[in-house]
């Protein structure tokens, strides 16, 4: 293959990415077209269907830190996505949400080292002090990610990190064998696919200990 092909294919596949994903913190990311990112259209969409809930078993990436300005842009979004669903009704206020969530994390369900990852992006308990998140640098340009964890959505539709499953600095791989990444319907532990149907030949998770059944 000539030198100018070469460059072709690797032109045409970075446009792919480009054009397919988007860059983050994360670097070429795939995020989920009904969950993630802390849009209130996406976030809550399925609820009815879901009535248990979405479960993402993943491995965590960057924490972003909120701030005071971060905290009332988020409860002014959902208030005004909540303003126009009249059976809904938004529980948070701005305290609520600084008082309960120090900022969110990239969650990663897929990825292929240092080209690109699926993510889905949850909110981050104060008191979940357990759980490590990876280097910002090494994250955009080597695709790390750290402890494998559980989020869940909650009543209000916010995907939130609910439990550490697995420490990548004890054991990792031992312990995530128990385990499968990706989304789940929260009431039967079926796995879900991209179009948040059952998947072929997806797996089932006890929703409780979220372990492979």
């Amino acid at each position: 293959m000539n030198s100018l092909r070469k460059k072709s294919l690797i032109i045409t596949l970075l446009a792919t990415l480009l054009l397919g994903g988007c860059v983050t913190h994360e670097g070429i990311t795939f995020r989920s077209p009904e969950i993630g990112a802390f849009s209130p259209k996406y976030m809550v969409a399925g609820e009815d269907k879901f009535p248990g809930g979405i479960i993402v078993i993943a491995d965590t990436s960057v924490l972003r830190v909120y701030e005071q300005a971060d905290y009332e842009e988020l409860h002014q979004e959902y208030r005004e996505y909540f303003s126009a669903e009249p059976k809904r009704e938004f529980t948070y206020t701005v305290d609520n949400l600084k008082s309960r969530f120090i900022g969110f994390v990239g969650i990663r369900t897929f990825s292929i080292p240092g080209v690109m990852g699926t993510y889905y992006y949850a909110l981050v308990p104060r008191t979940l002090n357990e759980v490590g998140y990876s280097n910002k640098v090494s994250t955009f340009l080597l695709g790390t990610a750290e402890d494998l964890v559980a989020a869940r959505t909650d009543s209000d539709g916010l995907l939130v990190v609910e439990k550490l499953l697995c420490d990548r600095n004890k054991d990792y791989r031992t312990c995530a064998r128990r385990f499968k990444r990706g989304v789940f319907d929260g009431e039967s532990g079926v796995q879900l696919g991209s179009d948040y149907k059952p998947k072929k030949k997806g797996k089932t998770i006890d929703v409780n200990s979220y372990e492979v059944l």
